[in-house]
């Protein structure tokens, strides 16, 4: 029987920086609407789905700068 432990890099999940679009606990922390936290994909992927998190749609759109 080993005694090594399974290699951290191989289980570690990419991770995602995402905003809060509304208030929110996460990992039974109180976060404002605005934070900023970084989760795991599928975690920012169902944050999304649940419409907690920011969007494309849902960011304040860019101004378009004048073209004269």
């Amino acid at each position: 029987m080993s005694n090594t432990k399974p290699d951290a890099a191989a289980k570690t999940e990419e991770t995602e920086k995402v905003k809060l679009a509304k208030p929110h606990t996460h990992a039974g922390k109180d976060y404002e609407a605005g934070a900023e936290l970084i989760v795991g994909k599928s975690t920012a992927a169902w944050l999304r789905n649940a419409g907690v998190v920011e969007t494309a749609q849902t960011a304040a759109p860019a101004v378009a700068a004048d073209k004269t």
